[in-house]
């Protein structure tokens, strides 16, 4: 479980989307047979692990986005 700071910065969340990109960039080129492990979900496939990645990232964005209204 992560936990936000009490202060939450715009040039952190660029940061952090910034880092995401990287790792999203280093998985891409791994065997298909690859798996990773999630916490709640257990072992995922690589394409499993990137669609979840996808749709997790999309409803922290609209939460920002809801938050920003």
């Amino acid at each position: 479980m992560v936990l936000p700071p009490d202060v939450i910065l715009k040039e952190d969340l660029f940061n952090q989307l910034r880092e995401e990109h990287y790792h999203i960039k280093a998985v891409k080129p791994l065997p298909k047979t690859s798996h990773f492990k999630h916490h709640v979900f257990g072992m995922l496939a690589k394409q499993q692990t990137l669609r979840f990645l996808e749709i997790h990232t999309k409803h922290h964005l609209k939460i920002v986005n809801d938050i920003l209204k």
